[in-house]
């Protein structure tokens, strides 16, 4: 190359540098920066619940079923000022609790194409419908343990539903009033079916993460999309709605970091099956 074209691709990198940074500045006043803010402070710490959780005892995939819908129920709903994406963090068993909820390999995404498409009901009742006849009896420990989870993720989503509905009518702010009921909208779609828009699709992301689903996330973009597009064909969402979402929702994920970050990998593009 010549010093003429060098000399041009070094002024672009520069201005691409530029451009950048002034991409990923937050305006201080903004929704996003707020919540960060709040995160760096460790303000949703605060939402910390633990108790002594008394487990069923069965070393069964049903008894570990039991004991996972025992976590949601005592875990008090929760969407803290500012959030467009309910729930914090899952009640956590202290010392001389009995609660076994298995192992979760984090290494491994946790289904989440077939959660977005199905939803927690479409799960729900395909093992259902696979206990229709089922006679042997491991098959019929994973199936009724799958009922019974997934009947309390759902019932953890339809608390947060009526919580925020109770917070819209608790604020004299009309714009956080249409917040929250925005927010009931997408609990209630997860509670009685597949997501239907961004918000909720992000909002079951999140919920299957606070269950401990807190491995890689995998292929974010190929089931999110679908949900992005329509919404934004439709003009339910603007452009500017849909990045205020999603920088909520990254913010969120740095509540349970560990010392590897706890595996958060997001696959972007690549390959569909197709």
């Amino acid at each position: 190359r010549s010093k003429r074209s060098e000399s041009k691709l070094g002024l672009l990198i520069a201005k691409i540098e530029e451009l950048d940074m002034q991409h990923l500045e937050l305006e201080p006043k903004c929704r996003s920066y707020k919540l960060r803010e709040r995160y760096w402070n460790g303000e949703h710490n605060q939402y910390l619940v633990s108790k002594v959780l008394v487990g069923s005892g069965e070393p069964t995939l049903v008894g570990k079923a039991v004991d996972f819908a025992t976590v949601l129920d005592e875990t008090p709903p929760v969407i803290q000022p500012m959030d467009l994406i309910a729930g914090v963090m899952a009640v956590r068993p202290a010392e001389g609790s009995s609660i076994n909820l298995g192992h979760y390999d984090g290494h491994y995404t946790p289904g989440h194409a077939n959660l977005i498409r199905l939803g927690y009901t479409g799960i729900r009742n395909r093992a259902k419908e696979k206990l229709i006849g089922e006679s042997e009896p491991s098959k019929q420990d994973f199936l009724e343990a799958t009922v019974l989870s997934y009947d309390a993720a759902c019932a953890f989503a339809e608390k947060h539903a009526l919580y925020a509905e109770a917070l819209a009518r608790e604020t004299s702010d009309s714009e956080r009033q249409a917040e929250l009921m925005r927010i009931a909208e997408a609990c209630y779609q997860i509670a009685i079916g597949p997501p239907d828009s961004f918000h909720a699709g992000l909002q079951m992301m999140w919920f299957t993460f606070m269950y401990g689903g807190r491995g890689s996330i995998g292929r974010f973009d190929q089931w999110m999309y679908p949900l992005y597009k329509r919404d934004i064909e439709s003009g339910r969402l603007t452009h500017e709605q849909a990045q205020e979402l999603l920088e909520n929702y990254f913010i969120k994920l740095n509540y349970f970091a560990g010392n590897n970050d706890s595996l958060r990998n997001i696959a972007l593009a690549g390959q569909t099956p197709e």
